[in-house]
């Protein structure tokens, strides 16, 4: 969900594909601002160990989850959960303990850090929002045949444990 900080990607705050930035510059404003927000990013050094100072900190929230909002790219990825991604097997495997988990973006390669699918789906709905005419087809897509590690928006979609409802903006 979070870009680590690198030579080509120095300060993940400030980086225009931070969801963190975004959610404190555009939701956390007036009164949502005494909203208590807890991001993924951390001061480990790896994606890996960061996902385990993360989930230190997310085991604590008290679950489920009353909704989890998730988005989706044109490859089908949602929560930072990108097609190819190295740890993508086990993230996508729902009998692993909910947790967080180190990812890799694919274009450019950057590390990232999610809640796995079992964490996801801890949550009594989850909504996927998608925007414009190619997420659409993403969309369609994803919801046809082939593997949850092609498009792991799948992965979400096919599981009967949490009611998902996918919202469309054209």
């Amino acid at each position: 969900m979070y870009a680590w900080p690198s030579p080509m990607n120095a300060g993940w705050i400030t980086d225009a594909e931070s969801n963190e930035r975004l959610i404190r510059e555009v939701l956390l404003k007036d009164k949502a601002a005494a909203a208590r927000f807890l991001g993924l990013k951390n001061a480990a050094p790896s994606p890996d160990l960061g996902a385990v100072a993360a989930w230190e900190t997310f085991a604590r929230v008290p679950r489920p989850f009353d909704m989890t909002l998730l988005g989706m790219g044109d490859d089908g990825h949602t929560a930072s959960l990108f097609p190819g991604s190295p740890n993508l097997a086990r993230a996508l495997n729902p009998a692993v303990a909910a947790g967080c988990v180190g990812m890799w973006a694919p274009s450019p390669p950057q590390p990232r850090l999610s809640l796995n699918l079992s964490a996801l789906l801890d949550s009594r709905r989850i909504a996927i929002l998608i925007a414009g005419e190619a997420k659409w087809r993403t969309y369609l897509a994803a919801t046809g045949s082939g593997p949850a590690e092609e498009m792991p928006v799948r992965a979400v979609l096919r599981q009967r444990r949490t009611p998902v409802e996918v919202y469309w903006a054209p």
